[in-house]
């Protein structure tokens, strides 16, 4: 049953990308991929191919998990998924620990998906659950 979840969630996908693809194309006044000012037609055929690929796994996992019951729910999530996919790497990124590595080869926090409140400075330790 999850597949026809998954149909639809590639089905939003495209759209998402489509969206992405004309709004691109509006800023730039043309082809967004061409040489030498874009990546090229490569790029973008494999930027759309892995955006599909993401939202058609987190709908069918969603669906066979037995959170969606309405096509248009699967339709929706596959639309939002790469956005979510997205936002929450980037906040499993933000709270890894800080690598031995010098600074110029270490991977840079991304702290803008943290809340403010919730950020530590790195010479700072973390605060323990019950203690001030």
């Amino acid at each position: 049953m999850g597949w026809e979840y998954a149909v639809l969630g590639l089905a939003g996908a495209m759209i998402n990308r489509a969206l992405i693809f004309l709004e691109a194309n509006k800023r730039v006044k043309g082809p967004a991929w061409r040489y030498p000012e874009g990546p090229g037609p490569l790029f973008f055929a494999l930027a759309t191919v892995l955006h599909g690929a993401i939202a058609t796994v987190v709908t069918a996992v969603t669906a066979e998990a037995g959170y969606i019951h309405n096509p248009l729910l699967g339709l929706g999530l596959g639309i939002a998924a790469p956005t979510a996919v997205k936002k929450i790497s980037s906040i499993a990124l933000g709270a890894l620990p800080p690598t031995d590595l010098p600074d110029d080869e270490a991977p840079q926090r991304d702290t803008r998906a943290i809340p403010v409140e919730a950020r530590v400075r790195d010479d700072e330790a973390a605060p323990v659950r019950g203690e001030s």
